[in-house]
């Protein structure tokens, strides 16, 4: 759990109030619901800490909760817009932002929790984004130890 505690550490430090994780029936409602496992490090950090309330840290990230997590071609129906990228990402789920939606991250959610989970930049925009991280317990080392790395 130490990259969790460091995760929570760089959060307070924001003053950025640290959320009790998700139960695991929460859990097991989510990937009941959208026929997922969540891989374990992915797991371990929703039950250590269910993201954030809605504000961002001092680097202008913002986690969601796992209430929040959606599929992004979920996200992407805004009315009459029509993303160019919406269907760029099957089986990616967002999971945080930057700057107020200026992007979104997004992990792979499969039904096999031994996968990595990879994270992608959502953009919104045509090319779709490309990788950020080769796992989402990457991304979250990353974000820990130089959260500019993780700019699109």
């Amino acid at each position: 759990m130490t990259i969790l505690t460091d995760l929570t550490k760089r959060w307070a430090a924001s003053d950025v109030a640290i959320r009790e994780g998700a139960s695991h029936d929460r859990i097991a409602a989510f990937e009941h619901e959208h026929s997922v496992s969540l891989p374990h490090d992915v797991a371990d950090y929703f039950r250590f800490v269910d993201g954030m309330d809605d504000t961002m840290c001092d680097d202008f990230f913002h986690f969601w909760k796992l209430d929040d997590v959606r599929p992004v071609h979920d996200i992407m129906r805004d009315g009459d817009h029509d993303y160019a990228d919406r269907n760029a990402y099957p089986g990616y789920f967002a999971f945080a932002d930057y700057l107020i939606d200026s992007w979104h991250y997004a992990m792979l959610l499969t039904d096999a929790s031994h996968q990595p989970a990879p994270v992608r930049f959502v953009t919104f925009s045509d090319p779709p984004g490309g990788f950020a991280a080769d796992s989402f317990r990457s991304f979250i080392v990353q974000y820990c130890d130089d959260p500019n790395m993780l700019l699109c």
